[in-house]
């Protein structure tokens, strides 16, 4: 698989550890994933954080340097977040 788009679903990932584990997995060297997700002071402010998981920019960039992931670039767009990075 040379890419990854998860857009909008990250709050509904029950270990996303394990779906980092699982996305490195499936991707050839070189491949891109990118995760976009709603910034976390905003899911709070809607009290959506009660029902979803939120995380925040640098949580998403650890995991990704934690899961061997490299060359991690974040993009902000409007209250949106978008966090790139390649196996």
């Amino acid at each position: 698989m040379r890419r990854v788009f998860s857009i909008q679903t990250i709050y509904y990932l029950k270990d996303i550890e394990q779906v980092m584990k699982e996305v490195y997995r499936v991707l050839q060297v070189d491949g891109e994933v990118f995760l976009s997700f709603q910034q976390q002071e905003l899911m709070k402010e809607q009290k959506r954080s009660q029902s979803f998981s939120s995380y925040s920019e640098q949580e998403i960039s650890r995991l990704f340097s934690a899961y061997h992931f490299r060359e991690v670039s974040v993009y902000h767009y409007d209250t949106y977040i978008c966090i790139k990075a390649l196996k």
